[in-house]
């Protein structure tokens, strides 16, 4: 009987210890598989922080990129105002150049005009002096021919 009862103590014991076994290699499967499934978070939550890095990557790229447009269009529209600035002023002085060169003219159309009528005036003065000269010389003549005549006729009385 003392055997007997050994023997169950026995089996009991390595029926518990059998259990013992088995539950921990049931825990250490359990934590075998929560290890694993721990990893694929892991491992899931790092490949979402990558691809939110590389969108915000990818973000920040556009967005430079966008202000690097927008600062050559800005740059595009100042040389376009600075180039139709300089348009209008170049159209002005040739404007001005025009109205200066039409003023030149007209004050050498004037200068021409009173030379010419300078010209004429002269003309016109000689061309009377040669005609008072002409009849102071006739009138001379005719004096003379008159005191000849006068002579003439006081000598025959």
């Amino acid at each position: 009987m003392k055997k007997t009862n050994q023997n169950i103590k026995n089996n009991n014991n390595n029926n518990n210890n059998n259990n013992n076994n088995n539950n921990n290699n049931n825990n250490n499967d359990d934590d075998d598989d929560d290890y694993k499934n721990n990893r694929e978070e892991v491992k899931e939550e790092d490949k979402n922080e990558d691809e939110e890095e590389e969108k915000k990557e990818k973000d920040e790229e556009e967005e430079k990129e966008e202000e690097k447009d927008e600062e050559e269009v800005e740059k595009d529209e100042e040389e376009a105002e600075k180039d139709e600035e300089e348009e209008e002023k170049n159209e002005e002085e040739a404007e001005k150049d025009e109205e200066e060169e039409e003023k030149d003219e007209e004050e050498e159309e004037e200068k021409d005009e009173e030379e010419e009528e300078e010209k004429d005036e002269e003309e016109e003065e000689e061309k009377d002096e040669e005609e008072e000269e002409e009849k102071d010389e006739e009138e001379e003549e005719e004096e003379e021919e008159k005191d000849e005549e006068e002579e003439e006729k006081n000598e025959k009385e």
